[in-house]
C-alpha cells in the first residue's frame, strides 16, 4: 500500500491518491517547520497538499530504499529529491516515513523522521540492536549506494561499488541473457544498452535481505519508457549479490524472490 501511494505521487497521479488513502486519513510532515509539523486531515486535503508540493518542485521524486514492517503498517527509508521551481534550490534528503493501514487503506502517514529509531518508536517498536553484524549492514548499504548511482545514470559511480573482475548474469533464459558476463567492460556494455533503450529508466530495490556470508538479495523493480515505441514497461525480479572487501564481486538475477532465496541456501 505504501508502495502504491509513493508510485502515485511520483507519477503526479493525485487522483490515484484517493485510491490508497482512507477518507479520514491524516498526513503529517515533520520537516515542514521546526517543532511545528504540518498536519492535514482527510483525503481531499491530502490530495491538495501533495498537488501543492508537486507544483512547487520540478521532478519531485521519492525513492523507497527499504521497507520495515510494523504491527499496523510499514516504515519506509525514503530518498526525496527535487528542485524548487521558484528558488532553484535542490533538495536531496533521506528520511524515514511511517504509514499505518486499516482495511487496505492508508489511515495515517507521518513523513520526515530523521532516524530509523524515531520512526520505529512512533510505530510502537524499538529498533533491535546488535542483531546483525556491522559488516552485513555495510553490505546492504553498498547495494543501496550502487542503486542510487545507477538511477543517476552515472555508471562510473556505479562501478565504484563493483569489482573489476565482476561475474554477473541476467535471469537465465531471459531476453537480455547473454550468458555469464565477466569483467567491468562487458558489464558496462550490458548496462549501457538498457540506458540507451529506455527513457527514465529506473531500478529500485523494494526489499533488501541480508543472506549471510557477504551476500545480499535485492528484490528490484525496474521501469522505463522505450525510446522507439514510447511504450512504458516495468517488472520485478530478484538479484543475489556477493560482496567482498566492499565491492560487488558476483551477481545473479532470478525471476522471483523465492528463487533467489533458494540460490542462497535459504527458505522464506
Amino acid at each position: 500500500m505504501a508502495r502504491r501511494a509513493n508510485a502515485a505521487m511520483n507519477r503526479g497521479d493525485f487522483q490515484g491518491v484517493g485510491e490508497v488513502f482512507a477518507q479520514d486519513a491524516v498526513l503529517e510532515d515533520l520537516q515542514n517547520a521546526p517543532d511545528q509539523p504540518m498536519k492535514v486531515d482527510g483525503v481531499e486535503a491530502i490530495r491538495t497538499t501533495l498537488s501543492l508540493w508537486a507544483a512547487a518542485f520540478d521532478e519531485l521524486h521519492a525513492d523507497i530504499e527499504e521497507y520495515i514492517e510494523t504491527p499496523n503498517g510499514v516504515v519506509c527509508a525514503a530518498h526525496w529529491r527535487g528542485q524548487g521551481k521558484a528558488s532553484g534550490i535542490s533538495i536531496d534528503n533521506r528520511q524515514f516515513d511511517l504509514y499505518e493501514f486499516r482495511e487496505g487503506k492508508v489511515v495515517r502517514a507521518i513523513l520526515g523522521f530523521r532516524s530509523r529509531t524515531e520512526a520505529l518508536e512512533a510505530a510502537g517498536l524499538r529498533e533491535q540492536r546488535d542483531t546483525a553484524p556491522a559488516m552485513a549492514q555495510e553490505n546492504v548499504q553498498i547495494v543501496i549506494d550502487a542503486f542510487t548511482a545507477f538511477n543517476r545514470r552515472d555508471l562510473d559511480a556505479w562501478f565504484e561499488y563493483v569489482a573489476d573482475d565482476i561475474d554477473y548474469r541476467a535471469v537465465e533464459g531471459a531476453p537480455d541473457d547473454h550468458g555469464p558476463i565477466h569483467g567491468e567492460a562487458a558489464l558496462r556494455v550490458y548496462l549501457q544498452d538498457w540506458l540507451d533503450t529506455f527513457d527514465e529508466f529506473r531500478s529500485e530495490p523494494v526489499e533488501l535481505i541480508d543472506a549471510g556470508e557477504g551476500r545480499v538479495i535485492a528484490v528490484t523493480k525496474i521501469s522505463g519508457r522505450a525510446k522507439l515505441s514510447g511504450v512504458e514497461t516495468g517488472l520485478t525480479y530478484a538479484a543475489l549479490y556477493t560482496i567482498r572487501d566492499g565491492k560487488i564481486v558476483r551477481g545473479r538475477e532470478y525471476w522471483t524472490k523465492e528463487q533467489a532465496l533458494e540460490a542462497a541456501g535459504l527458505r522464506e
